[in-house]
């Protein structure tokens, strides 16, 4: 994990310790309590279903040690995997250009206290 006053890194490792996918949150500038989210998969363990585990523990840690209300996904229009990662997760359409889709996933208060 790596971590500044605006970001953090976390790195996923596999049962044996070998990274396998990096998840950064970026706080928002305007929203303190809003959170980007960037998750890269290493190639060789795409399409093994490691994408919702490695968000799900992501988000959770994230709200483990942060005020959380809102996370943010920026996703590439032609990315149907991630696409279909964050609505799966639970992220809601919020605005789509030809390029670019931004989805977003809400805490309530009590969320955010787990």
């Amino acid at each position: 994990m790596l971590t500044d006053d605006t970001s953090w890194l976390l790195v996923a490792e596999d049962a044996v310790q070998t990274p396998i996918a990096t998840l950064r949150f970026d706080r928002l500038d305007d929203l303190p309590d809003s959170f980007e989210v960037s998750i890269t998969l290493a190639p060789s363990v795409r399409g093994e279903g490691w994408s919702p585990i490695v968000l799900a523990s992501g988000e959770d840690w994230l709200r483990a040690h942060e005020p959380v209300a809102t996370i943010v996904a920026a996703v590439r229009a032609s990315n149907a995997a991630s696409l279909h990662l964050f609505i799966s997760a639970g992220y809601s359409l919020d605005s789509q250009t030809a390029d670019l889709v931004t989805l977003s996933k809400r805490f309530t208060q009590s969320q955010a206290e787990q």
